[in-house]
């Protein structure tokens, strides 16, 4: 995918909208503003970015595995266990997939 449809994609999620509650009209004007925002930050050269993303080791704080309830070690989830029955809410536009914080 090119910068120009990269920018479009996530420009609306990235940099977001002028006013907490825009209108139809607010969201019509922020959106070139956005993709253009959106496509210079993807044109900013590597070197740029390197200071964001590289960590240094010496920082890093090493993470005791996790025991289950028998003492056994186990391999960390990538993801935490979410109980999402329990999440599902009568209107929630996301039942079955909702994390914490996704619904009421």
């Amino acid at each position: 995918m090119d910068v120009f449809n990269l920018s479009r994609v996530f420009g609306p999620t990235l940099v977001g909208h002028s006013s907490a509650n825009p209108t139809p009209l607010a969201i019509m004007e922020d959106t070139p503003r956005q993709c253009k925002v959106v496509a210079r930050l993807l044109s900013l050269p590597p070197d740029f970015w390197r200071g964001f993303v590289e960590t240094e080791q010496e920082n890093l704080v090493p993470m005791p595995a996790p025991r289950c309830e028998s003492g056994e070690h186990r391999s960390p989830s990538p993801h935490p266990p979410w109980p999402s029955a329990s999440l599902k809410g009568p209107g929630c536009p996301w039942l079955g997939t909702a994390g914490p914080g996704s619904c009421g």
